[in-house]
């Protein structure tokens, strides 16, 4: 948002976005926010997200796996090619899909986008495949923001905590990376668990369990295993009733406040790739646990870097895992590296937000009809889709008021 803000002083910019964090609010003094996810069961919502897309001179997409096979990854993209905007992706990474009818959806909504800056290799290709943008490659963004802060680590005696970040795994690509059927959470956090266990006896006080996604998505539809507190807690309640652990009930607020957080730690223990990134760039020991390919890639730019394979947590080789964990602790992550690749995402955001809003795509026009067209009917299904959801949330109430 700094970015944005840099480049587009004096224009109006509008968020469709979960609710945005405070310190994205005290960037965007002249932005206004709209809720994107009860776009799945409220009218209102839905129609707000075409209105807001329908107003916009320039549309800009960012974020994790923000291309996904979902409808409402899809619809954004959708909307803009239905009303004839174009669309610039920023930092995204993408899934690849798995199935036809999502790769023709795919094929379909991503023919609006015409710049894209990918947060790695995998993405980039599939973006190249299913659409005709000028699409570049470059570190996630996230290096950046661990860059903008004035990271505070506590020295090595201070250093009392172990900090973990779990997420539940749901997604089919996921599992299909892990070449497992379904994610056994219960199996995972009794083997992390008891590896913790003998990490803090041995070395430190407390264990602090940080979500990256908490509890505020349910209100928007999502399932409980959406929010990381959902398999933390799991985890909490196997963990030896000795030792202290401390369950951070929100998301941090920002950049600055998982510093707070990771400060003090003398390991990270981490699935999501924005709770790993950080600690690689203020130089605090960490280990990944690789759940997607992105998580995975990372070895290949931190080859020293340490990770816990999903296989050893769920075949409960608690030895291994906590003889990992150990080494971990007494590394220290390649910080020049993590930040050298904070500048260069720095360099590809620039490039991308001053890149012109056309391109010289050839488009065949009766091709791009077709696609309009389709796009019209997938929209269509999206907000029937809606008021399906809307009617069965209402339904579900009556019977509890009941």
């Amino acid at each position: 948002m700094n970015h944005l803000v840099g480049i587009w002083k004096d224009l109006e910019i509008s968020v469709l976005s979960e609710k945005p964090v405070p310190a994205v609010v005290r960037t965007i003094d002249n932005a206004s926010w709209h809720p994107l996810f009860p776009a799945l069961v409220s009218w209102k919502a839905f129609w707000r997200v075409c209105a807001e897309i329908w107003r916009a001179d320039r549309i800009l997409i960012g974020g994790g796996d923000v291309v996904r096979p979902e409808f409402l990854s899809m619809l954004p993209l959708l909307i803009a090619l239905v009303l004839g905007k174009e669309v610039s992706l920023v930092g995204v990474g993408v899934v690849a899909p798995q199935k036809a009818v999502w790769r023709l959806i795919y094929k379909v909504a991503l023919s609006c986008v015409t710049h894209a800056l990918a947060r790695d290799e995998r993405s980039g290709e599939v973006l190249r495949r299913f659409s005709s943008a000028s699409v570049c490659v470059g570190p996630d963004l996230v290096f950046a923001a661990a860059n903008g802060v004035n990271a505070r680590v506590a020295g090595s005696e201070e250093r009392d905590s172990i900090v973990v970040n779990l997420r539940s795994v749901t997604n089919p690509a996921y599992l299909h990376h892990m070449n497992v059927e379904r994610l056994d959470d219960a199996a995972l956090c009794e083997t992390l668990a008891q590896a913790i266990s003998q990490h803090v006896l041995a070395h430190t006080t407390r264990v602090v369990l940080v979500p990256m996604v908490d509890d505020s998505t349910l209100a928007d539809g999502y399932s409980p295993t959406e929010s990381d507190l959902t398999i933390l807690n799991r985890l909490r309640s196997v963990i030896c009733a000795d030792i202290s652990v401390e369950v951070v009930s929100i998301r941090p607020h920002s950049i600055e406040q998982l510093n707070e957080i990771y400060q003090r730690a003398q390991v990270v223990i981490a699935m999501r790739l924005h709770a790993v990134i950080p600690a690689l760039a203020w130089a605090i020991p960490v280990v990944a646990i690789p759940y997607a390919s992105k998580v995975g890639d990372l070895r290949e730019r931190f080859p020293s870097m340490h990770t816990i394979s999903v296989n050893d947590l769920l075949n409960g080789e608690t030895g291994q895992v906590a003889q990992i964990i150990e080494s971990a602790s007494g590394s220290v992550p390649d910080s020049a590296r993590a930040r050298a690749l904070g500048v260069e995402a720095s360099r590809s955001l620039d490039k991308t937000l001053s890149a012109s809003d056309t391109t010289d795509m050839p488009r065949s026009r009766s091709l791009h009809i077709i696609k309009r067209l389709t796009s019209c009917l997938l929209v269509s299904a999206f907000a029937l889709k809606t008021g399906f959801n809307r009617m069965s949330a209402h339904r579900q109430k009556y019977a509890e008021a009941a």
